[in-house]
């Protein structure tokens, strides 16, 4: 997997904004940065390198530096394949790029304690959707970003009992 560090994910008026809605649930930590994380899968046998040369300005990112000081990743959630990725791969491939797939994500630069227990998990609430996104402490590897599930068996629910529990559920 390549990781490229990209542009700022958040203007200074919404990393104000974040960081007033951080002060307001009582939190000790505020983002000091967020910036963008692309992870690209490359089909096999590819000169990294030489990707990296060719996507660095396209993405307008450079490569990840081992220790970056990135304490908090929000990726588009585990076992899918985003809708942005969906495109940007197309794309890529279009341009006669060798990838697989491409993902995006944040990567978060917190000050203040390291969260943990209860803090942690309200501080994840306010960083990222769970309904589209995930939250890691850590950095991500490529197998929690490119590993999508088998699609479930479609299920059909009668609709008179839908309607039933949606009037008996309000």
């Amino acid at each position: 997997m390549i990781v490229l560090h990209g542009a700022a994910a958040l203007s200074p008026f919404r990393l104000d904004r974040l960081n007033q809605a951080l002060a307001a649930a009582g939190l000790d930590q505020r983002v000091r940065a967020a910036h963008w994380r692309y992870y690209v899968d490359p089909e096999g046998g590819v000169d990294a390198d030489a990707l990296v040369a060719r996507l660095a300005p396209i993405l307008e990112g450079r490569p990840a530096a081992r220790g970056d000081t990135v304490q908090a990743h929000v990726v588009p959630r585990l076992g899918t394949i985003s809708p942005w990725s969906s495109k940007a791969t197309e794309i890529l491939r279009g341009c006669a790029l060798p990838v697989r797939r491409i993902e995006r994500g944040r990567s978060l630069v917190l000050d203040g304690p390291a969260p943990a227990g209860a803090q942690a998990a309200r501080l994840a609430t306010l960083l990222h959707d769970a309904m589209t996104e995930s939250w890691l402490q850590r950095e991500p590897a490529a197998a929690d970003l490119f590993q999508a599930g088998a699609p479930r068996p479609l299920v059909r629910i009668d609709p008179d009992a839908l309607a039933q529990a949606n009037q008996g559920l309000g």
